[in-house]
């Protein structure tokens, strides 16, 4: 049913939830409150398996260098000994 009281009930509305918005706005600051704005600058699902990837394959790295160097060392004790046994001079 329409009547000539409409507009004014929904202008009413409408200041009731501007009044209503803005509290709320307040409250958010007033507390600190995280918004929905504030959560677009964390990381995502993507961006965090991304970086785990990169975690992983820096370990993986890390590992064979690891290795690698344990195999230096041990060539190195090896021509030590040889060197020592064949009284040579350490090839520098």
């Amino acid at each position: 049913m329409y009547n000539r009281l409409m507009p004014r009930k929904k202008k009413n509305s409408q200041d009731i939830v501007s009044l209503i918005g803005e509290v709320v706005d307040q409250k958010i600051i007033e507390h600190q409150l995280v918004t929905r704005k504030d959560l677009k600058y964390l990381p995502t699902i993507k961006h965090v398996d991304k970086i785990m990837g990169e975690l992983k394959t820096v370990r993986e790295e890390i590992t064979i260098i690891a290795d690698m160097k344990r195999q230096v060392n041990d060539h190195e004790n090896r021509l030590e000994k040889i060197e020592g046994k064949l009284d040579l001079q350490p090839a520098i």
